[in-house]
């Protein structure tokens, strides 16, 4: 090692070294990125399983007329961006015809419902909301195959078994979708009358649940890449603020050993050198 240097030299090389040793991000980039890439794997998994559509969640409006606009408007007046389902069945109570599926903002966009207490529930199910009060009424023989085919196309898109078909009230303390509603008269709609829909009824629904662009599978692929991504960044963010904040003390350091260069105490100075010797000693 060059023993003739300026203290102000010697200071920038100690810094340097100091740098190295101290500096895990500097020193351990490849592993803080290996540490960040299993963070986001492992946020991603747990996302999937959230996020994927697994469920129908059957409701009524609770009144005789109503229809997905003036749902909107009442769940806005509440606090909502949106109507809290993602699709509306018309009664025909309304200028909507009878049987037309209504898909909402929450349904094209594929996004969370608002409908129930639970969030798992807004989460993995999709909610068709009936208009209609079947707590009170009972359901017209007309309307039975217009459900039954509704709740079966969505079926089809979503790949949603006869066993994750919900009523409200299964999912929380309630009486919906009402008394009349009954699982088992339900089932039983689905899985005999769905043919049995009127062909206009039917295409018009058909092509309701194929305005959704994904299934509940790519649903799951695109949230968890967005999640990843989320993550991604924020990991990459923060290794780089810990580089820069690296960076600044060297130079913040640097600067001040320039200034005050010539001011070092011969003491400090013989230890120092003695010990940026033995650091450089086998170089």
């Amino acid at each position: 090692m060059d023993r003739n240097i300026s203290i102000g030299e010697f200071h920038r090389r100690l810094l340097e070294e100091k740098s190295k040793a101290c500096c895990p991000v500097k020193k351990y980039k490849l592993l803080w990125l290996i540490a960040a890439l299993a963070v986001i794997i492992a946020f991603a998994m747990t996302w999937f399983q959230e996020a994927r559509f697994n469920c129908i969640i059957i409701h009524h409006t609770a009144s005789k007329t109503d229809n997905y606009a003036s749902i909107k408007r009442y769940h806005k007046k509440k606090g909502l961006r949106d109507a809290a389902y993602h699709l509306v069945l018309s009664n025909g109570s309304t200028d909507i015809p009878l049987g037309n599926l209504e898909p909402t903002g929450r349904y094209l966009a594929l996004t969370h419902a608002m409908a129930v207490r639970d969030v798992k529930y807004n989460l993995t199910g999709l909610h068709l909301c009936i208009v209609g009060n079947y707590e009170t009424n009972e359901v017209p023989g007309y309307m039975k195959p217009v459900i039954a085919h509704a709740v079966r196309a969505l079926q089809n898109k979503f790949g949603i078994p006869d066993d994750r078909l919900f009523f409200h009230r299964d999912v929380g303390k309630t009486k919906c979708p009402g008394k009349y509603f009954t699982k088992k008269d339900f089932l039983y709609w689905v899985r005999t009358m769905a043919d049995q829909c009127p062909a206009s009824i039917a295409a018009q629904q058909n092509e309701a649940v194929a305005a959704a662009p994904l299934s509940g599978g790519m649903v799951t692929i695109q949230q968890g890449i967005v999640m990843g991504a989320a993550l991604l960044f924020f990991a990459l963010g923060w290794i780089a603020f810990f580089h820069i904040l690296s960076v600044f003390r060297q130079s913040k350091a640097l600067k001040e050993s320039k200034t005050g260069a010539g001011h070092c105490h011969p003491l400090l100075v013989g230890i120092t050198l003695t010990s940026f010797n033995g650091m450089g000693a086998k170089g």
